[in-house]
């Protein structure tokens, strides 16, 4: 990777996580989470092409089915013009939708969970028309991450606890989803800087 370009890439990631550390005093459980989703949002805004916008909200379909609330979400402006609530919050239609990302302050068992039944909410959703690309391949569904600040794991990996999740998940619901094309996750720990992407 290029020095410089590399540089600046963890240089933003340090700034972020460094204010990230700030907001552990926060008591307002909510208020930690938003203002780490805007640390997240501030990190890739720099590094997105300007036809890509990003919000949080939901993600729709043309047959009304929506997904749950989602931390961030990156679209493709030029596909399909969203419904901006805020400037910040808005609603996505489905074939605009590039990646969701989950934010977690500490990623456990239970929000493990509910990052997978939000990114199933996703994947279910159904699109009304598809964009071919050049290549002859039609978009697929979104991209789904997971981006946790800590992790209370000690003795196995996050892929794992990931897909024994997934796996009670598809027994649990007729849609059997692959655990690669639900989640990937990346765990940063500010304490040590070290960046476990699964």
């Amino acid at each position: 990777m290029n020095e410089l370009y590399r540089n600046r890439v963890i240089s933003k990631v340090k700034s972020v996580l460094s204010e990230s550390l700030v907001v552990n005093n926060y008591n307002n459980q909510a208020l930690k989470g938003r203002a780490r989703e805007i640390f997240i949002s501030e990190l890739l805004k720099p590094f997105l092409n300007p036809t890509i916008g990003i919000c949080t909200g939901i993600v729709i379909d043309s047959d009304n089915n929506q997904s749950k609330q989602i931390d961030i979400i990156l679209y493709d402006k030029n596909i399909l013009p969203p419904s901006m609530l805020t400037e910040d919050e808005g609603i996505i239609p489905y074939e605009s939708a590039l990646v969701i990302i989950e934010v977690k302050s500490k990623l456990n068992r239970d929000e493990v969970q509910k990052s997978v039944q939000n990114a199933r909410s996703i994947k279910l959703l159904q699109p009304f028309f598809v964009e071919i690309k050049r290549s002859g391949e039609s978009k697929g569904s979104p991209a789904c991450f997971i981006f946790a600040f800590d992790s209370d794991l000690k003795n196995k990996s996050e892929y794992e606890r990931l897909q024994q999740i997934v796996d009670e998940e598809n027994e649990k619901n007729k849609n059997l989803l692959r655990s690669s094309s639900i989640l990937n996750l990346f765990t940063f720990l500010p304490d040590s800087f070290t960046m476990d992407i699964s």
